[in-house]
């Protein structure tokens, strides 16, 4: 069994109320092994930075994340904290 650092298991992100909500991300699980390098890939409005949003800290509406194996513990909205930074080196260049 491998050994993850990171596991993701169905997250799901909507936005908005009623007849505008929108999904932008469906059930997405990922499993990152430690000590390897990998890379979210996918178009624009795919849900790539949705997903590492929720990874860093924001909410997820649906699905789980667990870090070493451990359930997240989510914040509330008003509760503040450390969140990770991420680049979207891409649109540097």
């Amino acid at each position: 069994m491998a050994d993850y650092i990171l596991e993701t298991r169905e997250l799901v992100k909507r936005f908005g109320r009623g007849k505008n909500k929108q999904t932008a991300v469906k059930q997405v699980s990922l499993h990152v092994e430690t000590g390897k390098i990998y890379g979210l890939l996918g178009s624009n409005g795919a849900g790539k930075s949705t997903t590492l949003k929720m990874i860093t800290g924001m909410r997820p509406t649906a699905g789980e994340i667990r870090p070493q194996g451990r359930p997240y513990p989510h914040r509330s909205a008003t509760h503040g904290g450390y969140r990770g930074d991420y680049r979207q080196w891409a649109t540097c260049l």
